[in-house]
């Protein structure tokens, strides 16, 4: 039964029935709406599923400004977790496909469009992400630009799930 959601109305038809047995209407609706919320039948009034609204809401912030999921990031991973073995193999990989130095301590992120940690690059020298903050924008699907942004083009080209996060 979990997942069915019946107005509070049912409570009383419920109600009606249990004080048919215990000759007493307020009983019989507490009962009726103390078996309905203990079976999860009633709507809680706080939407469809306000779980489901909640995690809808988390990914849609962890979308970063060009369409990648910071969810998926390993620094993100690394961060959350706390996991230095984690933020080693990401330095090393990252200082392998960039051809630079990135030490472990730079891998904290939490991700690019939440308050908080970031990396060297996305806090301050990536060129999406500085595009986007000064013109205000949620993300980059939302620019006028995007289709045509020399900044953005590489990821659009490449990365399918990034064109289907931003919507385009």
């Amino acid at each position: 039964m979990k997942g069915k959601v019946f107005p509070v109305s049912m409570a009383v038809l419920w109600g009606i029935v249990f004080s048919q047995a215990m000759h007493s209407v307020t009983l019989g609706v507490c009962m009726g709406l103390a078996m309905g919320t203990a079976f999860g039948l009633f709507d809680s009034g706080r939407g469809e599923n306000e779980d489901e609204e909640r995690r809808r809401i988390k990914m849609k912030e962890l979308i970063a400004y060009c369409g990648l999921d910071c969810e998926s990031c390993e620094a993100r991973t690394a961060t959350v977790r706390n996991d230095d073995a984690l933020r080693e193999k990401v330095a090393a990989l990252w200082s392998e496909l960039n051809g630079v130095e990135i030490t472990s301590e730079m891998i904290n992120c939490v991700g690019c469009r939440i308050d908080g940690a970031k990396t060297p690059y996305c806090e301050s020298l990536c060129p999406i992400r500085q595009c986007a903050l000064g013109k205000k924008l949620e993300t980059c699907g939302s620019c006028a630009e995007h289709m045509t942004c020399e900044k953005l083009g590489m990821i659009l080209k490449n990365n399918g799930e990034a064109r289907r996060n931003l919507g385009v």
